[in-house]
Order: C-alpha cells, then sequence, then structure tokens
C-alpha cells in the first residue's frame, strides 16, 4: 500500500447512494456518458474515460476538476457543473432535469456523491467490471 501522500481513505458511499448516483451521471442529469466511458459505455468518447479513476487519480484533485475544469485543463470544452455564486455557495446544475431531486438539490453532496462514485471500484458499486 502507499503512504502518505498517496494513500487516500476508501469512499464510505451506501450501495443506494452509489446507484442514484450512477443514475445522475450516467442516465440523466449531468450526463457524463454523453462524452465520458463510464461502465464501460460512452455515447460519444471526447473526454477520458470515467473507469477505473480510483487507482489513477487523486479525490482532491477529481473534485476540483469536476468542479473548475477549465481550470485545470485551459480551453477544455467539459462545462462546469457547479458554479460559485457571488457569496461562494454552489449552485447545483441540475437544468437538464428539473425534476430531478438528488441529495435534496444540495450541491456539495452532489459533488461528493460524485466524486465517491468515481473513486469506487465497479465491482464494489455492483456494476461489472468492463476493460
Amino acid at each position: 500500500e502507499a503512504s502518505y501522500p498517496f494513500a487516500e481513505a476508501a469512499p464510505t458511499a451506501t450501495a443506494e447512494t452509489l446507484r442514484a448516483t450512477g443514475h445522475l451521471i450516467a442516465k440523466e442529469g449531468l450526463d457524463c456518458r454523453g462524452c465520458h466511458e463510464v461502465d464501460g459505455e460512452a455515447k460519444e468518447q471526447l473526454g477520458p474515460s470515467l473507469d477505473f479513476l480510483d487507482g489513477r487519480l487523486r479525490r482532491d484533485w477529481t473534485r476540483r476538476y469536476i468542479q473548475y475544469p477549465e481550470r485545470s485543463q485551459p480551453f477544455v470544452v467539459m462545462p462546469p457543473h457547479f458554479t460559485p455564486k457571488a457569496d461562494g455557495t454552489l449552485e447545483p446544475d441540475n437544468d437538464v432535469d428539473p425534476e430531478l431531486n438528488f441529495m435534496g438539490r444540495d450541491p456539495l453532496r452532489q459533488l461528493e456523491a460524485i466524486v465517491d462514485y468515481l473513486m469506487t471500484p465497479a465491482a464494489e458499486r455492483g456494476e461489472p467490471a468492463k476493460r
């Protein structure tokens, strides 16, 4: 096992939260599969695969990239999904599905749930590991 600074605590999301998050990022809401491979499937792979991130990326970097993609990679076409408001709070990007009430529409909880999902190996999410 790696030691600090490389070792990170494993995600602690429940199976129910992982299922709901998978639905949000893959099927409706954010539709990450529109540009990324998620669980072995993509509509059009414009961006990098989101599979097997737990062994490739750090949690804190992944969280920052999702929130501020243009800061990590200038000219990236990925839209920011959690936009800071003037008072420093975050605005959730659920405009694509106004009925979606994931995590009580709390953007910080949504962001953490997405990072948990991406950092949890597919086999532990109950998804078949495809490679």
